[in-house]
C-alpha cells in the first residue's frame, strides 16, 4: 500500500489522493485515459483529448477482474506537453481532474478497496 499524499495547505480536496500504478479508465464507455491518483472524492487522469469542464460522465475504472463504475464531474482539464527522449516532436495530452458524484455505499467501498489494495 502506498502512503497518502499530504494535501497542501491551500488544497480544497475533500480526501487525500493516493498515487499508484496507473490504471486504464473509460469515460462514458469509450474515451480512454490513465488513472494517476485516486481518492474517495475524485481522481486525476491523463487523457489524449480534453473533455469539457463541468460535464458529467460515467467513469469505469478497470481494476483487476471487477470494473468499478462511478458518476463524475469534470472539474478541470489542463493541457501538458510530453516529450519522449527518442522523439523529435512533443505530444500533447491533458491532466483531467474528476469529482465523484452520487456515491453509493457500495461504490465508496469499491473505491476504498482499490486504494487500500494498491
Amino acid at each position: 500500500m502506498t502512503n497518502p499524499v499530504d494535501p497542501r495547505p491551500d488544497e480544497r480536496r475533500k480526501a487525500a489522493r493516493i498515487p499508484f500504478e496507473p490504471l486504464r479508465i473509460r469515460l462514458n464507455g469509450s474515451r480512454e485515459g490513465i488513472l494517476l491518483d485516486l481518492s474517495e472524492a475524485g481522481a486525476l487522469l491523463v487523457m489524449a483529448t480534453s473533455p469539457p469542464r463541468d460535464n458529467t460522465c460515467r467513469v469505469t475504472i478497470e481494476w483487476r477482474d471487477t470494473p468499478v463504475v462511478v458518476a463524475a464531474r469534470i472539474v478541470r482539464s489542463e493541457q501538458r506537453q510530453v516529450r519522449l527522449e527518442s522523439a523529435t516532436m512533443t505530444r500533447k495530452d491533458y491532466n483531467v481532474a474528476l469529482e465523484f458524484l452520487d456515491m453509493t455505499a457500495a461504490t465508496t467501498a469499491a473505491i476504498r478497496h482499490i486504494i487500500t489494495a494498491s
